[in-house]
C-alpha cells in the first residue's frame, strides 16, 4: 500500500513541477495564489500577452491545477488544488528564509 501511495505522490509532484517549471506558468500560478483573476488581469499582472496567458492557462487546466468560473462575460481563474497552494506557501517560505541568510 505504501509503495502505491508513494507512486501516486511521485506522479502528482512530477506533474506539478513540470507544469510550474515554465516561467510563464509559474508567474500565473503565483498571481492566482494571491487572488482569483481574469485573463486580462493575469495579462497585466504577469506582463505576458493574452494569447500566451491563455495557452499557459490551458496547460494548467489540463494538469488540473487551475479551474475557472464565468462571471458574466468574464472568466475568472483560480487555483483548484489546495495542495498546490500549500506547495507555494512552502516554496515562498524557503525563498524568504534564503533571502534572510
Amino acid at each position: 500500500m505504501r509503495s502505491q501511495t508513494n507512486a501516486l505522490n511521485t506522479e502528482y509532484y512530477t506533474r506539478v513541477f513540470k507544469a510550474i517549471s515554465h516561467e510563464g506558468r509559474l508567474a500565473i500560478v503565483l498571481e492566482l495564489h494571491k487572488r482569483d483573476l481574469s485573463v486580462s488581469q493575469l495579462e497585466q499582472a504577469t506582463r505576458q500577452r493574452q494569447t500566451v496567458v491563455s495557452q499557459q492557462l490551458a496547460r494548467l487546466r489540463k494538469d488540473d491545477l487551475v479551474d475557472f468560473e464565468r462571471a458574466g462575460k468574464a472568466v475568472i481563474y483560480r487555483i483548484s488544488d489546495p495542495r498546490l497552494r500549500e506547495m507555494i506557501d512552502l516554496l515562498q517560505g524557503l525563498a524568504e528564509r534564503g533571502d534572510a541568510e
